[in-house]
């Protein structure tokens, strides 16, 4: 990748504002047409001829077109939920199962631009705290043409069945999240955390789909989340023993963020946590960036150990309508050094409807040249005949360096292992502000699936801009200052995430553009 380009940084900060603008509407006018027919004795000759002229004659209708006003409403606040601490559900003992209760704390960048922001604490976190900082965090600054909001959290928990890196950007409330990820399966747990930030208590709605099929189960709909609280809720009441699920949440009332908390446990070992933010809704093209291997060999080793069958690179999909499809999937290696992209595995799928796949990135790998993907940072491309979601999941294991049955003794620990999902993007807009998580090792990757290189400038606020070209169908990636601010310039149409790693953690999160401030709508009388 060529060496960036240094250039000033200063630029003006927007001012924030809203406006309401009204048209005058137009005012419709009745026109009404008549006519006579005069009386008396005539030939039934021109009596018919008068008849069938009349009925000739067009007739106009008779109202008045209502009168419309365009308004401009006034803009909300821009709102971001931050994520609390890592849940379990119970106490160390195993009791009070149905209690959800916080093991670790988040660290929180957050940052606004052309406004202030305001940090406050989600009323009711939903979990009990003991003692710990781990409350969910409400990020908001005032609408406004060029307010940019943003803030990112990381947690690195040491907790019994739920060590490792976690990190996740702030996400703006919405009525509609699709989740792809976690597992129900032995070992495995998975929890649902559902925010409502907003002052409307919310019902929300799940959709669930496993390998088996769409799920259903007591309890899916109707599920209150009030006001300016947190819900955490174990899809294992509703989903048991799944390895695979799939979730649509839909908000009615307030609208909330959602998210799944992984966790993993093998035998005795800790397999890692991760938080799974929500990836890019159905569609026929999808994106995913950034997706991160690290430590390969150290994970190839540890796979041979009981258990360890979930740790290859993997992608999930679903065709959540009622159409089967053929899906394409291509791995593709960021280039080095100025070289061509490469697609190093792609493959294709017959998907039946409603019935979640989940197979490994390498499928297409030819066996004689490789085993698996090699460490690297990979783009994954999603093609389909009819919509899908989709994500991916990597895993990090420390190399032991040793391949001896020692090293495979179940009584012995199982070297440190994380792992991660990484979402399908969404297509940015024009400009962004990102905040970094204080997490180690922090990689920003742009992907440019569109037909022309677009140029793109990445300026950390208070420091230096990197000017980049991201040529048509490939994709950059450069190493970036944890806990800092960037500002993103020239990002229209690129697909983008931020990565973390280091031995034994792993984690990622999408970035995702403001949603733009409130169209105008026609009111009328």
């Amino acid at each position: 990748m060529p060496e960036p380009t240094q250039s000033d940084t200063s630029q003006p900060e927007p001012t924030p504002g809203s406006d309401t603008r009204h048209a005058p509407g137009a005012v419709g006018r009745a026109v009404r047409v008549g006519g006579r027919v005069a009386a008396g004795t005539v030939a039934l000759a021109v009596a018919a001829a008068t008849v069938a002229a009349v009925g000739l004659v067009s007739v106009p209708d008779i109202g008045a077109t209502s009168a419309g006003v365009v308004v401009t409403p006034e803009p909300a606040d821009q709102l971001r939920v931050c994520s609390g601490g890592l849940v379990r559900f119970g106490d160390e003992t195993g009791g009070n199962a149905e209690t959800a209760v916080a093991v670790s704390s988040a660290e929180l960048v957050a940052a606004a631009s052309g406004a202030s922001v305001s940090e406050t604490v989600l009323a009711d976190p939903g979990v009990e705290l003991t003692g710990l900082d781990a409350a969910p965090i409400v990020l908001s600054a005032p609408a406004g043409d060029g307010v940019l909001l943003a803030g990112a959290t990381a947690q690195t928990s040491a907790a019994p069945g739920f060590s490792g890196l976690a990190a996740s950007p702030c996400v703006e409330p919405s009525g509609s999240t699709w989740l792809v990820g976690g597992s129900l399966s032995l070992g495995r747990s998975t929890a649902l955390v559902l925010s409502n930030p907003s002052d409307v208590d919310a019902e929300v709605t799940l959709r669930l789909w496993g390998e088996t099929g769409a799920l259903t189960a007591p309890g899916l709909s109707g599920i209150s989340v009030p006001a300016g609280a947190q819900r955490v809720v174990s899809l294992a009441g509703f989903a048991p023993g799944v390895a695979s699920p799939v979730v649509e949440v839909e908000a009615r009332g307030g609208r909330i963020t959602a998210a799944l908390q992984q966790s993993i446990v093998r035998g005795l070992d800790d397999g890692g946590v991760e938080i799974i933010g929500s990836t890019d809704e159905p569609g026929t093209s999808l994106v995913i960036p950034g997706v991160r291997i690290e430590d390969s060999l150290g994970v190839s080793r540890a796979s041979a150990r009981e258990d360890w069958g979930d740790a290859s690179a993997a992608i999930r999909l679903l065709i959540p309508g009622d159409e089967e499809g053929s899906v394409t999937v291509r791995v593709v290696a960021e280039p080095i050094d100025g070289a061509a992209a490469e697609v190093v595995s792609t493959f294709a799928l017959e998907l039946e409807p409603q019935r979640v796949a989940e197979v490994d990135l390498g499928a297409g790998i030819d066996a004689e040249a490789l085993s698996a993907l090699p460490d690297g940072i990979y783009t994954v491309y999603v093609d389909a005949e009819v919509p899908v979601v989709a994500a991916a999941r990597a895993t990090t294991a420390v190399d032991t360096g040793s391949d001896d049955d020692a090293a495979l003794d179940p009584f012995v620990a199982a070297p440190a292992s994380d792992f991660a999902w990484f979402a399908a993007a969404p297509a940015l807009p024009t400009d962004l502000l990102v905040a970094v998580a204080n997490a180690p090792q922090p990689m920003i990757t742009l992907v440019n699936p569109t037909d022309a290189a677009v140029s793109v400038a990445v300026a950390t606020v208070g420091g230096e801009t990197a000017d980049y070209v991201v040529p048509a169908g490939s994709a950059i990636s450069s190493a970036v200052t944890a806990g800092a601010t960037l500002r993103v310039s020239g990002a229209t149409g690129l697909r983008a995430s931020l990565s973390y790693a280091e031995a034994g953690e792993l984690a990622s999160g999408v970035l995702v553009g403001s949603r733009p401030l409130a169209d105008p709508i026609t009111v009328y009388p």
